[in-house]
């Protein structure tokens, strides 16, 4: 399990992540769970497609759906990052979802931006204007992402 909240500061070097030491990101603001490639993943509360978008660049989300959730009158967005393309695919038909229905599978290197077989799961209070959230942000941009970031645990229970 990669945690919430944790600096990593030699595992982000691909150009997407800032190349002068100001604005390079390197807190992790999701939590990743390693997988086999093909688990499937699933919703963990009912909502409904946010997005669904191919980020293919190195070190990008790959496979990537965002969903919208109502919890307690409370919009939340979780982002699901890392998955197969046909997971995106099947995504971009689908319309309001239960909790516990498959949202997706974990993409293989090719597909997920070049990482291990995992996902990355994050949410937001905050809609993303894109079908993208930062994953990973800045020492200066730290304090304010942990008012839009929520630690996913709050919903993911306590997995570490």
């Amino acid at each position: 399990v990669g945690k919430f909240n944790e600096r990593r500061p030699t595992m982000y070097n691909t150009e997407i992540f800032g190349t002068n030491e100001e604005n390079r990101r390197e807190i992790h603001m999701g939590i990743d769970i390693g997988a086999p490639v093909g688990s499937p993943i699933y919703l963990f509360y009912p909502g409904k497609i946010f997005c669904a978008a191919i980020h293919s660049q190195q070190g990008n989300y790959g496979g990537t759906i965002i969903t919208e959730h109502v919890i307690t009158d409370v919009k939340i967005w979780a982002l699901y990052g890392h998955l197969s393309r046909s997971s995106v695919e099947r995504a971009l038909g689908l319309k309001k979802l239960d909790a516990g229905e498959t949202i997706g599978w974990i993409g293989n290197q090719i597909e997920n931006g070049g990482w291990a077989p995992h996902l990355h799961f994050q949410l937001s209070v905050q809609g993303p204007p894109k079908c993208d959230m930062q994953g990973v942000v800045s020492l200066k941009d730290h304090q304010e992402s942990l008012k839009t970031f929520l630690d996913p645990r709050i919903v993911l229970g306590n997995i570490y």
